[in-house]
């Protein structure tokens, strides 16, 4: 649980600065300075991933991030059945 706080914590500190520009008008350019910050931070590629997991979303992937700020792709995916899965791509740079 501890680890948990830290890294939520550490996620919305090194964010911050973006958070607006990313949520309320969309701004590519912020996300890409929130994901180099994320890297920055050590929290990418595997610390985020493992955040997603214990907070109830083991589906959802941040993937081909590259320190620069590039990022390839936010994913969810939607179990249908125990043998198919359905990927949704839900943002990209």
């Amino acid at each position: 649980m501890l680890m948990l706080c830290v890294c939520v914590c550490v996620c919305v500190c090194v964010c911050r600065p973006y958070l607006a520009g990313m949520l309320l008008v969309s701004d590519n350019s912020a996300t890409a300075a929130c994901i180099a910050a994320l890297h920055r931070g050590g929290m990418l590629p595997s610390k985020l991933m493992s955040l997603f997991q214990s907070v109830g979303l083991p589906t959802l992937n941040l993937n081909n991030t590259q320190p620069g700020g590039y990022w390839g792709g936010v994913y969810a995916t939607r179990n249908r059945s125990s043998d198919a899965d359905t990927t949704v791509r839900v943002a990209s740079s």
